[in-house]
Formats: structure tokens, C-alpha cells, sequence
């Protein structure tokens, strides 16, 4: 029966199509679809939730390719085209159900739905490995992806994010449209023919209308439902500037019974939102789609609410979303609200910028509003500063309206784009104040593990020598969170290590800190680090400043935390005077409901734990939290204690960060939020090996050849190539300043230049193959020698400079690396069968999700040298297993 079904399907095929270009076309394109939604899915991921589980993505991606050559194996007893249709058809139900994961994140927690847009299209990459020469198949699979990692820098800031996703959709369209050519018998053929057609259209359609805004309104519509539906947001919002707005940009043409837009592109831009917000045009857009939970609430999000949309902006280093208070705009970046834009000049008394006549400024990370118009009122002020992200650059500009309404923040200073730390590491200038308004990687309580550059050791003594002698270091910090608050602890530890490693003798004479708020609360946190010892005349002007500050009715909760000259018996001061700490690790108030249950109820760890948890958090009525009751300390011992070891709470890590660990909110012993992923994984992945065991040794039996040593090399170098690819994108994010952006370098690069390196070696003999695997442990021992060292010269150069510069450090050993494994492919399946491909291409998938994971851990847990070192280490196994292995049989070739 089933040799029929195979005879009869092949029996539908068109000979007349040349297998071989249709191979490539299709792998080139499917290829590119997966490293595509892979860059696109990270960054929805950062947006929606954190660094931790937007990295996830790629734990997903390697698992979904592994899973996918699996299925590719039994899938080659049957006729590859039909292989195809099925792969093209799951790839494209994967992106809508992969956005309806992203958008459903807090009821999903993970995003396994995204695994579906790997598998699928994994399964027609592992059986075109099987099908065709493994140099050259390798050579189109990466040179597609390559191609696929610049896809989101051209279509995020051009049609956002979202739409990119859904214009992705296009390939496995397209991809049957080719294959229905491929059938002679008419009814298949036209059968796909139209039904490919019919997609194609709706996604155009589809996306089209998600990015429509009306120039013109026919007065029906306006006057009965849009200005009527405007009024009502108005109650909701508590302010009518929408419908200001609405009678600003719309001009009534009486003989064409229309409104007509007469707006310029910012408010192009709110007439899209705010039509969708009232329902009259219907946008998908993560603003309006992410579902609204207590998880958003948590962390802050803005997902959480529902604000005036006045304008957003996607863009590969952050999506912006300004906001209408009414009074205010507010900047969203990613989701986080970090700035406030206000009509007024700024404030000459701002706990932010202490006052020092005749200085020369340098903001770092200039953002919208900040501080920038106050730094200018103190007396003969040069200011200057550096921003990031295009967006914000783009809506600051003078001839923006949103630079208009806070009365151009930007105007009279010099602006600079790029990324802070490499533009001062080769600026020659030197500064009396240089500051860092809560300048992060992630913000308020969704902070997890991305790694920063300018809070650590050598970021700060970097910060200490642009300063002239009478200058200073002044940081804001904003404590949403208990883990806030140990980073904040952690950053004093930081100060102070750089410090004594500038040879500063007592540290404690440079440094002043303060809490203040613009409300109730109290969050924010002002260090002021000055590069000489606070002289007596320089406390007396501070505490002028801060008197001054302290009895303003603009600002709450004003209290010094540390001076050198006074006693506060604060934390901070113990930490700063090496004293004795008590015991920081604290209960929590409040605990979210979903916490409770599943993060302490069900990893209680005794019926005595579970029963002191039950009795010691109750939940008020309809409320989302369990809140700590009243006990006493000996309960509160006890609790901590079987919290500890339910693993809800930790023991601290304060250690000062630096450039190896540049994580500083890594402050928990334990790192939760990965060992959960790498767990996840590692179970997964030791499932589907333990499968592709079985079949080898089922398999192989049939061969006088043993195909175990051969997995073995196909594991080290699949595992080491993760380790590598991690610790490159993570290093070159602190070179780069974009997470975004660093991920697709690196991404690109090494699959671009792994498949030169594939292809260019085709038909190298086995000495110098063999030299070139050599090349490869010795080439990575330079990089992770030299690496530094480059970034630091490179770092006077511009922000396009450097991704050019990062292309220039990264191919010669990614070249290097394309080399090993697709020879090492072609003498298995020459001892074997051809399916024998998908298998080890299935191997080195889980090695390379199993590397991908444990290499996050690594870099968190023991460093950025030791993952390095992993790695380097690895390649050199995997050239002595290269040359024991396939060396004879390359040469015998």
C-alpha cells in the first residue's frame, strides 16, 4: 500500500523541472524565512517581555531544527514534494500562531508555539541536506540565512515589527506557487496553483490594511461616529486632546462631502492609532493586541493600560511609543515608560543635575525630554550628549512637533548618535559632569540578565578618567523592584572596586547619594562619584543644592542616604564603610497569584513548608497578589528559610560586575530564570537524542562502519559553534550597544561566511581541510586574546562603522567554521545512505540547542572567559576528532 501511494505520487511530478535549481531555490528561501522569524520573534520577545526569554528564541530555534530533521528522516520514504507542501503549509500556520503565542505570553510563559516556524521548515532543510551535495546545500541554507538576518533591519523601521512577521507569510506561499509546477497532472497542479494565488493575495491585503491610514473621511463617518467615539475616549483617558486633535488635522471640503487630513507624518502616524482605538479601521499591533494581565502590571509594561497613543516607532535597537497624558507625553521604549516630555524650560533645581557653574556636560543616553533642558539653565553650561536609538533622534528633531511640545530639549546642545561607552573610550574630550539617567539594557522590574557596558568595574573607571580634576559621575537609578534594589547595592560595590582600582585609597570620600521622587515612594536613587575626594567647600554647595531640592514642593521622600562628612546608618553607607551587612534577603510583601501557586505553593519542598506558606500570605479579596501577614520574627526565620529552599527567594550575589560578567542584575546566588530554560531544554533535547540513538543503532548495523565516533564530532562542534555564536553576539552587543543589532551581525556573519567557507572548500584536499579545522581553535584563542583590545581602538568610530568593523572581526573564523561540518556530512553518507544526513544534521541541532542554553548559563555564571575558553577547548577536540575520523577518508576520496 504504501509503495503505491509512493509510485502514484511521483507519477504526479513534472520531469521537465531540474530538481537541482528547484532544490536550491527552495532551500535558499526557507532558509531565509527561518533565521528571518527567528531576528523577528526576538524582538517582539524583547518588547513583550525580557532579555532572558527573548535569548530563548534561539534554545528554540536549534531544538525545532533538530525535531524537524528528525521528522525529515521518516519523512524521505516519501515523495519529497509532497514533503514540501506539508513543510510550507505548517510554516505558515507557525506565524500567526507564533504572534498569537507573543501576544499571549502571560498565559503561555514561554513561547513554545514559535518552535513550529523551525520545525517546519527544518524538515525540508534536513531532506535537501539528504538530497544533494552537502558543500553546496550548506552553502545556499546559510547564504539564505544570511540574508534572512537582514530582512528586520530594513522592514522594522519601515512597516514595524508585527508586519514584518506577517509579511513573512510570503515564502512558504510562494514557496507552493513554485511547487505547483512541479505536477504534470493538471488537478494538483492548479489545485495548489490557486490556492497559493488566493494566500498571496490575502497576506498582501492582510498587511496593506494593517498599515492604511485614511487621508480622506466621508463626513458621515466623521461627524457620527469618529468625533463621537473621540468624545468617549475622552472620559476614558480624562482629557480631549484627541479630539483636539481630530479638529486640528482635518479640514471639512464641503463640495466632496469629505474631511480631508492636513496633517504632516507625526500625526499621520497618531491618526492610525487613535482611528484604531475607537475601531473605525482595525490595526494588529502588539500596543493593542498584547492581552492585558496582572504579569504587565508586575513588570511595569504599558500593556497593562490603555493610554493615548500620540505617536510609535519600531526600530531595531528599541520600539518607541509616545504617549498622551493630557499635560505630558510620556517615552515608552519597549514598552518600558522611561521619560517624561513637558511644555517648560526644565528645572535649574533638579535632584538629577547637581549644580557646578561653567561645566562641561556630557549626557549619556540623551533620550527625549531627560535632563537636557535642565543641565542647560546651570551658569555657562556646554552640554553635549549621545542617543542610541533613530526613533528618538527622529522625534527630537526642530522640525518635529514632539520636539515643539517640549520646547526643544535638543536646541543649543551637540548631539551625537551612536553608543556611549566606545564614543568617550576615543573621545579626547574631558568633562566636569558626565551622566547615566537610568541607563540600562532593561528596565524597572522585567530586568533579568542582559549584559550592559558602562556598570562595571571598567565601565566606571573609564566614566572617572574623562573627568577633569573637579569633576563627577552622576547616575540615577529607579528602584521598581526588590532586585532593583540589590543592583543598586551591587552598583555602590562596583563604584567602589573601580575606585580602588584607579588607586584611590579610601573611597568612601568620593562618593554621595540620595533618595528623592517626583511622587510618593521615594524610588529613585541620585549617586553622585567624584574623580577627586569631596572637599569640605564642595559638601558645603551640595547641601546648598539639596536644602533647596529637599523643601521644593515639586519633589517627595527627599533623604540623603550616604555623604562622607555624615552619619545615616543606611545600607548604603555600611556598604560603602565596609561594615557588617544584615542579612538583605527580605520576604516578599506581596506575592503575584500565579507566583504563589505555581513558583511556591507547588515547589514546596514539605507538608510543613507548603502548610507555613499557607498561613503566612493571605489574599485579599479580589485581588491578584497574596500579601505577607503579620508574624512574628521566628516565623519570618522560618518562612525565609523554606522559601530559600523552594528556591523562591535566594542568597545574594553583590559582587562587583565587570566586563567578563557585565550583568548587573545578576544578584541572585541562583540564576532561576535560566537553569528553568536550560532544564526545559536539556529535557527536551535528551528526548529527541536518545531518539536519534535508537535509529542510528538500528540503522548502522547494515554498514561495516561505526557511525558513533562520527556523532561524537558531530556533537563537540555542534555544541562549541553555539557556545561561540552566544558569546559573540553578547560581547558584540557591548561593542555595538544594540542587542538587535548585535544578534544580527553575528547571526549574519556566520552563516553568510560558514557557507563561503563550505563552498569555496568543496574540492580542497584532505592536508589542507585539515589545516584549516586546525585554524579554527588557534584563530578563536587570537579573538579571545585580542578582542578587547580592538573594541577599544574601534571605539572612536561611528555606529554604521562598527557593524562594519564587527562584519571585518567576525568572517575569517566564521569562514573557518563552515568548513568541518558539511565534509565531515559527506563522508557519513558516502559510508552510509543519504539519510544518514539527516540524522547527523539532527545531532548537531541538539548539541547546538543543548550549547545555546548552557552557554547563557556560562556567561551569567562563570563568565564571558570561561564560555570563550569552552569553546575554544571544544574545537580543538573536534579537530583531533576530525582528523582520526575523516581525515583517511578524505584522502582516500
Amino acid at each position: 500500500m504504501k509503495n503505491n501511494i509512493k509510485i502514484y505520487a511521483r507519477s504526479l511530478l513534472n520531469p521537465s523541472m531540474s530538481d537541482s535549481v528547484f532544490y536550491i531555490i527552495t532551500m535558499f528561501i526557507f532558509s531565509f524565512s527561518v533565521i528571518s522569524g527567528e531576528t523577528l520573534m526576538f524582538h517582539l520577545l524583547s518588547v513583550v517581555t525580557n532579555y532572558i526569554n527573548a535569548t530563548f528564541i534561539i534554545t528554540i530555534a536549534m531544538f525545532g531544527m533538530a525535531a524537524g530533521s528528525i521528522a525529515a528522516y521518516y519523512l524521505l520514504r516519501w515523495n519529497e514534494n509532497l514533503v514540501l507542501i506539508l513543510s510550507s503549509i505548517v510554516l505558515l500556520l507557525s506565524i500567526p500562531l507564533g504572534y498569537y503565542n507573543i501576544i499571549n505570553l502571560s498565559f503561555f510563559k514561554y513561547p513554545y508555539f514559535l518552535f513550529l516556524l523551525f520545525f517546519s521548515s527544518t524538515i525540508l532543510i534536513s531532506t535537501l541536506f539528504s538530497k544533494g551535495n552537502s558543500n553546496t546545500i550548506y552553502f545556499v541554507n546559510l547564504l539564505g540565512s544570511a540574508a534572512g538576518v537582514f530582512y528586520p533591519l530594513i522592514f522594522i523601521p519601515m512597516i514595524k515589527s508585527e508586519n514584518a512577521l506577517f509579511l513573512l507569510a510570503l515564502i512558504p506561499a510562494l514557496a507552493l506557487f513554485f511547487n505547483s509546477f512541479r505536477f504534470k497532472h493538471w488537478l494538483p497542479s492548479w489545485t495548489i496553483r490557486v490556492l497559493s494565488i488566493v494566500l498571496i493575495i490575502f497576506i498582501l491585503i492582510f498587511v496593506n490594511t494593517n498599515l492604511f491610514v485614511p487621508m480622506a473621511i466621508s463626513k458621515t463617518d466623521f461627524e457620527t461616529v469618529i468625533v463621537p467615539e473621540t468624545e468617549k475616549l475622552a472620559d476614558i483617558y480624562n482629557h480631549d486632546n484627541d479630539l483636539k486633535f481630530l479638529q486640528r488635522v482635518f479640514v471639512k471640503v464641503e463640495e466632496k462631502d469629505i474631511y480631508r487630513f492636513t496633517g504632516d507624518w507625526v500625526d499621520r502616524n497618531r491618526l492610525k492609532y487613535l482611528l484604531s482605538d475607537i475601531g473605525y479601521i482595525k490595526t494588529y499591533d502588539l500596543l493593542y493586541d498584547v492581552k492585558s494581565s496582572s504579569d504587565f502590571k508586575i513588570i511595569q509594561k504599558v500593556f497593562s493600560d490603555r493610554f493615548s497613543i500620540a505617536y510609535s516607532e519600531d526600530s531595531s535597537v528599541g520600539r518607541v511609543d509616545i504617549l498622551d497624558t493630557g499635560k505630558t507625553l510620556l517615552l515608552s521604549i519597549n514598552g518600558y515608560i522611561l521619560d517624561t516630555m513637558e511644555h517648560g524650560f526644565g528645572a535649574y533645581f533638579d535632584p538629577r543635575v547637581p549644580h557646578l557653574d561653567n561645566a562641561k556636560i556630557f549626557i549619556v543616553g540623551l533620550s527625549a525630554d531627560g535632563i537636557v533642558k535642565s543641565a542647560k539653565k546651570l551658569k555657562n553650561a556646554k552640554v553635549s550628549g549621545i542617543e542610541i536609538n533613530p526613533v528618538v533622534m527622529k522625534i527630537m528633531k526642530d522640525d518635529s512637533q514632539i520636539a515643539q511640545f517640549a520646547n526643544f530639549p535638543y536646541k543649543d546642545a551637540t548631539v551625537y548618535y551612536g553608543e556611549g561607552r566606545s564614543f568617550l573610550q576615543s573621545d579626547k574630550n574631558q568633562y566636569d559632569m558626565i551622566t547615566l539617567m537610568n541607563i540600562h539594557a532593561e528596565y524597572g522590574p522585567v530586568c533579568t540578565y542582559a549584559p550592559e557596558n558602562f556598570h562595571t568595574i571598567e565601565g566606571v573607571q573609564l566614566l572617572l578618567n574623562k573627568l577633569t580634576d573637579r569633576g563627577f559621575i552622576v547616575y540615577e537609578e529607579i528602584i521598581g523592584s526588590p532586585r532593583a534594589q540589590y543592583a543598586y547595592y551591587k552598583m555602590i560595590n562596583t563604584i567602589k572596586a573601580a575606585l580602588k582600582k584607579n588607586n584611590v585609597e579610601d573611597p568612601s570620600q568620593h562618593i554621595l547619594t540620595y533618595q528623592w521622587d517626583f511622587w510618593k515612594g521615594g524610588v529613585f536613587r541620585t549617586v553622585i562619584v567624584k574623580k577627586t575626594p569631596f572637599e569640605k567647600n564642595d559638601l558645603n554647595n551640595f547641601y546648598d543644592y539639596f536644602n533647596v531640592i529637599a523643601a521644593s514642593k515639586s519633589y517627595d521622600s527627599v533623604k540623603l542616604e550616604y555623604t562622607p562628612d555624615k552619619k545615616t546608618k543606611t545600607i548604603v553607607e555600611k556598604i560603602i564603610l565596609d561594615e557588617q551587612l544584615p542579612d538583605l534577603v527580605n520576604l516578599p510583601d506581596s506575592i503575584p497569584y500565579k507566583d504563589y501557586v505555581y513558583n511556591l505553593l507547588l515547589k514546596a519542598k514539605s507538608d510543613d513548608d507548603f502548610k507555613l506558606f499557607i498561613k503566612s500570605y493571605y489574599r485579599a479579596l479580589q485581588s491578584d497578589y497574596f500579601f505577607l501577614a503579620k508574624i512574628p520574627d521566628s516565623q519570618r526565620e522560618e518562612l525565609k528559610i523554606a522559601m530559600k529552599k523552594a528556591g523562591y527567594i535566594s542568597d545574594l550575589n553583590l559582587e562587583a560586575a565587570t566586563d567578563d560578567k557585565p550583568f548587573p542584575f545578576d544578584v541572585y546566588k541562583k540564576k532561576t530564570e535560566i537553569t528553568d530554560i536550560v532544564k526545559i531544554m536539556l529535557i527536551l533535547n535528551s528526548i529527541l537524542l536518545l531518539i536519534i540513538i535508537i535509529l542510528l543503532l538500528n540503522k548502522v548495523k547494515h554498514y561495516s562502519f561505526s557511525i558513533l565516533p562520527q556523532s561524537l564530532f558531530f556533537i563537540v562542534t555542534g555544541f562549541s559553534y553555539m557556545l561561540v555564536e552566544i558569546i559573540l553576539i553578547q560581547k558584540f552587543q557591548l561593542f555595538i550597544g544594540s542587542p538587535l543589532h548585535s544578534m544580527i551581525i553575528t547571526l549574519g556573519c556566520f552563516l553568510f561566511f560558514s557557507g563561503l567557507g563550505s563552498f569555496f572548500t568543496k574540492k580542497f584536499k584532505s592536508i589542507p581541510l585539515t589545516i584549516s579545522v586546525f585554524l579554527i581553535p588557534v584563530l578563536l584563542g587570537f579573538i579571545y586574546l585580542y578582542l578587547d583590545k580592538i573594541f577599544i581602538i574601534a571605539g572612536k568610530f561611528s555606529f554604521n562603522a562598527k557593524l562594519w568593523i564587527s562584519v571585518a572581526i567576525i568572517a575569517p573564523i566564521t569562514f573557518l567554521l563552515g568548513i568541518p561540518f558539511p565534509h565531515a556530512l559527506e563522508v557519513v553518507k558516502k559510508k552510509t545512505t543519504d539519510e544518514f544526513g539527516t540524522l547527523m544534521y539532527g545531532i548537531s541541532g541538539v548539541a547546538s540547542s543543548i550549547g545555546a542554553a548552557l552557554a547563557l548559563y556560562f556567561n551569567v555564571a562563570y563568565g564571558f572567559s570561561f564560555t570563550f575558553m569552552l569553546g575554544i577547548f571544544g574545537y580543538f577536540l573536534g579537530f583531533i576528532l576530525f582528523f582520526l575520523l575523516f581525515f583517511k577518508a578524505l584522502k582516500s576520496a
